[in-house]
């Protein structure tokens, strides 16, 4: 992002100082260029970094594009850089999460300048495009699990008529913090490459519509009093429905697991699964936060605390899509039902019911929980520490 600052003026005890010919000679000599010339009065420029929310971001770098001027914001999100007058273009930066941003300056000879504060905006997030397409929704009876459950079932073929993007990763804590300013995970020392949890379906979709807002986007959503009105002409950042999950995670398969059959040695001990997905058999943390699962049954590897993982850190779909089974699990748009028999074309779900449809398993879950198939229900109004999201979108837009 390109823009001018708005500069305020210092106040009447500022004095500016001009450099004599022979001192701005001296400091070419000395350095080559002109910055921070031998014999002149230092010009300062102080002002604060802070979010999209308003509230200071500390260690956020503040330089001088083409120079050796540069500081960190401290602990308040304050910064005092040394400038030279003219026209320079300052850069400030706050890690993957958060927006850079270069500020064109045209600054006056003063000995301290303050700018108004510098607001970064959340980073794009990674979506990939899954074009239009057919699929078969649901899980077959005993599909590979040695298992049947009636709410995954009856298989039936869907047609989605209208491409649409996904998210590549589950929404992060960092993700999280940079759009609200709000750290609600139970698990925050897991780190904020780690997912979202502790969110309820109502706040996933509050945060589409700031994230939306603050991209310059329509939001997807009127939201009242324990209510949400769904637009589906938005442009901006929603919920998928669970039709597009399940057509994501398939990602042109028909079998249990994306990357193919899954066989289970026992209730948390699949190793097929192993290999694409954190559940309740290989989620070992060393954070004290870890939920004790000592006694979990089956387990294909020992531990004593369990959580969620960084994520990224299994195979990818064929598709390109990470953890879209295992770590946590997913909200979606669609009211939880029954499946249906017959052929769909764009399924929605009901116009109203009780919980939300959730997706994919999580650490928490037993191997036969996290298949392309697995469904449950939440009120929306829920929050757990298994449970988060990704993000979807409708429209055609350039990445």
């Amino acid at each position: 992002m390109f823009r001018p600052a708005s500069v305020l003026e210092p106040s009447r005890s500022s004095t500016g100082f001009f450099c004599s010919p022979k001192a701005a000679l001296r400091g070419i000599a000395v350095f080559g260029l002109v910055l921070g010339l031998v014999g002149c009065t230092r010009q300062r420029l102080v002002g604060e970094v802070v979010d999209a929310v308003g509230k200071p971001l500390a260690g956020a770098m503040v330089e001088v594009e083409g120079s050796t001027f540069s500081t960190l914001t401290d602990d308040r999100g304050r910064y005092t850089l040394e400038y030279r007058p003219g026209e320079l273009v300052l850069r400030v930066h706050a890690g993957p999460y958060l927006e850079p941003s270069r500020l064109s300056l045209s600054l006056p000879r003063k000995k301290t300048l303050t700018l108004a504060p510098i607001a970064l905006t959340p980073a794009e997030p990674e979506l990939l495009r899954v074009e239009a397409g057919r699929f078969l929704m649901g899980e077959p009876q005993l599909e590979g699990t040695g298992e049947s459950y009636p709410i995954e079932a009856p298989q039936h073929e869907v047609r989605l008529s209208k491409s649409f993007f996904l998210g590549k990763y589950e929404v992060t804590q960092g993700q999280w913090a940079a759009v609200t300013g709000e750290h609600p995970s139970h698990f925050r020392p897991c780190g904020l490459d780690c997912p979202v949890e502790q969110v309820s379906w109502f706040e996933a979709v509050a945060y589409c519509n700031r994230l939306s807002e603050l991209r310059g986007l329509a939001r997807c959503y009127a939201l009242g009093e324990g209510e949400a009105v769904f637009d589906a002409s938005c442009d901006g950042y929603r919920l998928p429905t669970e039709a597009e999950w399940e057509y994501a995670a398939r990602a042109g398969t028909v079998t249990t697991l994306y990357s193919g059959p899954m066989t289970t040695l026992g209730e948390n001990h699949s190793p097929e699964l192993d290999l694409v997905a954190w559940y309740g058999g290989n989620s070992e943390v060393l954070y004290p936060e870890g939920v004790d699962c000592t006694d979990w049954p089956g387990k294909q590897y020992p531990s004593e605390r369990c959580g969620p993982q960084r994520v990224g850190t299994k195979r990818p779909n064929a598709w390109g899509f990470l953890d879209l089974l295992g770590n946590v699990g997913e909200w979606t748009q669609d009211w939880l039902e029954e499946l249906p028999v017959e052929p769909a074309v764009d399924p929605s779900g009901p116009s109203k019911g009780e919980v939300r449809v959730v997706r994919g398993g999580s650490w928490y879950s037993l191997a036969g929980g996290c298949t392309c198939a697995g469904r449950q229900g939440e009120a929306p109004r829920e929050r757990n520490h298994h449970l988060g999201f990704r993000l979807a979108r409708t429209r055609p837009y350039l990445p």
